[in-house]
């Protein structure tokens, strides 16, 4: 927003921003939630129709969509920030000349990517299975490694769009794009495994939900944007270099958040095979949506933080990471608590027993239980352009995980804890504590008085919920489902006034009440 828009006297510009702010988390977070249901109705249906091995499969191919999509080399986030600055300003030939310098670059990496898809394919064996599979099991999981990665290569352009969306600030279009295909693509992959069709089918389904996805895109990118234009001769050395630049940063953070991850998961295909990756997956899946859904919130302190800075407002920045972190504690201790009591239970409802792996989900949940509720610091950060630093720890942290999960689960020989041990602590070290006590330096806050005024809150406030998970656990050894059910219900019962108390602002329970009442007694 510019200057003029904050600076009305009558407010609207303001309220429309806190206004469009609130829209866009409440579109994100919706979003993410539904991809989270599917995400955990998906994996079920493959394993009890085509079987764990499949299911194996499967999750191999995702962490090597990872890699494809790395090949956007970060120019994506480059074209959301340039599209807002251009169209601030009505320079429609910079924005011109930056999409289309972007769609060379996205150009050539979905060539680079369609052959990586073949090469990929190509690599699958019959030493990817954990027993020698029929060729026909081997050509379709061949196939399916192949589908999923050109679908990600076609998402390379396709961010150019993308980025045009984002940066008119229409979250909830992209959100009602992406999910109204979402919703359609699970609808007919229920109804193809159904049918008793193999997972390369699955996996076309899906290409073909990508396609359709990314061509609405363009579409609307060019509805919001009629000055929009398409033409190779557009594109310039200058902003291809400018962009690559940028986007170079953005790939180094992207690499050292995701990357450790992924390839934990290669590890543990390698040393321990399909099956356990399947099990494996399963446990990193439910602290990745719960890290995913607190990131969105996170993401919405970066204009803010910025702006604060520009005006020399210390204070106010220093009152927003307090309160940033404070709220997404509220968020995030009551699902990590649930996780860690009821992990085991919730992994036998979703995907059965044999899924179930306890330890390991509990030694990744503790790990990050400080480093998730503080994504928002690192947000704040970008705003001040102070995240250097903090980039540089997570590539650290990340390159000492991959190296002890290397040790660990070669020729140590572990197990899937010590694979969960080597991804979990260097994050514990460089997000849950290196990281905001860097924030607290740049911000000036005495690291004491920080956790003295970000923890006890949300963590008395979990207290409750915490109990009766625990009770319940004890009281319904012998019956786990009836021990999550009963626990998570009376805790969350008790949960609510002790949240609407302490936990929510006075400013949004007045909303809340003046909503609720009759329109007569407003």
């Amino acid at each position: 927003m510019t200057d003029s828009n904050t600076t009305n006297e009558s407010g609207t510009g303001e309220g429309a921003q806190r206004s469009t702010i609130v829209r866009n988390v409440l579109a994100n977070w919706l979003w993410s939630l539904m991809v989270m249901a599917i995400g955990f109705v998906l994996p079920r249906l493959i394993d009890g129709n085509l079987g764990r091995e499949m299911l194996g499969v499967w999750d191999y191919g995702w962490l090597l969509v990872f890699f494809i999509s790395l090949l956007a080399l970060g120019v994506t986030s480059a074209v959301n920030r340039y599209v807002a600055r251009f169209r601030a300003k009505s320079e429609w030939d910079g924005l011109n000349e930056m999409i289309n310098s972007c769609l060379l670059l996205l150009g050539a990496s979905f060539v680079m990517g369609i052959g990586g898809a073949f090469l990929s394919a190509l690599l699958i064996d019959a030493d990817t299975f954990d027993t020698p599979p029929p060729p026909e099991m081997l050509s379709v999981a061949r196939w399916t490694i192949f589908l999923l990665c050109a679908g990600a290569a076609i998402q390379l352009p396709g961010g150019a769009f993308n980025g045009v969306i984002t940066g008119y600030e229409r979250y909830d279009l992209l959100n009602l794009i992406r999910g109204t295909r979402d919703i359609i693509v699970f609808g007919i992959i229920v109804i193809v495994l159904i049918s008793g069709c193999n997972l390369a089918v699955v996996a076309g389904v899906k290409l073909v939900g990508e396609i359709v996805g990314e061509s609405l895109k363009c579409v609307f990118a060019f509805r919001l944007c009629p000055q929009l234009r398409v033409s190779p001769g557009l594109a310039t050395r200058r902003m291809v270099r400018e962009t690559m630049s940028f986007g170079a940063r953005t790939l180094l953070q992207d690499f050292a958040r995701s990357g450790n991850y992924y390839i934990n998961s290669l590890i543990v295909k390698s040393y321990l095979g399909l099956g356990p990756l399947a099990i494996y997956s399963r446990q990193r899946s439910l602290v990745m949506h719960l890290m995913r859904f607190v990131k969105q919130y996170a993401l919405v302190f970066t204009p803010g933080a910025s702006t604060l800075h520009a005006q020399g407002r210390t204070d106010e920045l220093r009152r927003l990471a307090i309160q940033c972190v404070t709220y997404a504690l509220y968020v995030t201790l009551p699902a990590a608590a649930v996780l860690l009591i009821m992990g085991g239970p919730l992994l036998n409802i979703w995907m059965g027993p044999d899924y179930e792996a306890p330890l390991v989900l509990g030694v990744m949940v503790a790990s990050h239980l400080l480093a998730i509720p503080q994504m928002g610091l690192f947000s704040i950060l970008v705003g001040m352009n102070r995240h250097g630093v903090p980039a540089a720890m997570e590539l650290i942290a990340a390159a000492i995980s991959v190296a002890f999960g290397y040790i660990a689960l070669g020729p140590m020989s572990g197990s899937m804890i010590w694979a969960a041990v080597a991804m979990s602590l260097p994050i514990a070290a460089s997000s849950g504590i290196a990281i905001p006590l860097y924030a607290c330096r740049q911000l000036g806050i005495n690291p004491g008085t920080y956790v003295a005024r970000v923890f006890p809150g949300p963590a008395l406030a979990v207290a409750p919920l915490a109990a009766c998970l625990l009770g319940a656990r004890w009281f319904f050894a012998d019956q786990p489902r009836i021990a999550l059910l009963v626990g998570g219900g009376i805790g969350g019962i008790i949960s609510l006034p002790v949240y609407w108390r302490w936990a929510i602002p006075e400013s949004v329970k007045t909303r809340i009440v003046l909503k609720l009442k009759p329109a007569q007694t407003r």
